[in-house]
């Protein structure tokens, strides 16, 4: 969110309205990039208890930003099913680690969660670079080519300039002729 909503919200301790939390600056606000390890995160948590009440939050306030920003990562949340609440992280290699977030706040989670799991800013600043846009791809309307012919130096597309005759010819070409010629 924008810094003049976090003042007013830090100054006056207001949660966030239901309808600022469905807003797209505030799903791509997040800053927590998992590692590409990461496949499930399960949450448990209780309705009734308020040992609960920090990870309920972090699932209302936190958890949104953390989903959009890792699209890849299945997220499960079980309620009533746990005697406490707690987090459980399942790595692509079969590890798997498990956050105690008895009477914790949604903050706390979070930076927790994010010392575990989370991607240093020199992998995050190396996968933005990775992904920024490279002249030499192509096939894509929204990064500038959309085919190959609109490279210089390179063959037109059939569809825009006719094909010469003498680029035209070709064995098959001459084998399908005088198989209809016959």
């Amino acid at each position: 969110c924008s810094p003049s909503v976090q003042l007013a919200m830090s100054q006056f301790k207001l949660r966030p309205t239901r309808a600022f939390l469905k807003t797209l600056e505030f799903l791509q606000s997040g800053r927590l990039h998992l590692k590409d390890s990461v496949r499930n995160i399960i949450l448990y948590y209780n309705t009734w208890s308020s040992e609960s009440t920090g990870i309920r939050r972090f699932i209302a306030e936190k958890l949104p930003p953390v989903q959009f920003k890792n699209p890849n990562v299945q997220v499960l949340m079980f309620k009533n099913t746990k005697p406490t609440p707690l987090i459980n992280i399942y790595f692509g290699d079969g590890k798997k680690v498990m956050l105690d977030v008895e009477n914790k706040t949604a903050d706390r989670i979070l930076t927790e969660l994010s010392a575990v799991a989370a991607k240093s800013e020199a992998q995050v600043q190396k996968d933005q670079q990775a992904s920024e846009y490279n002249p030499a791809n192509f096939g894509d309307s929204r990064r500038g080519r959309l085919c190959m012919c609109e490279v210089p130096g390179q063959v037109p597309c059939p569809s825009r300039v006719p094909i010469p005759p003498e680029l035209k010819q070709h064995k098959w070409h001459d084998k399908h002729s005088r198989e209809t010629d016959a």
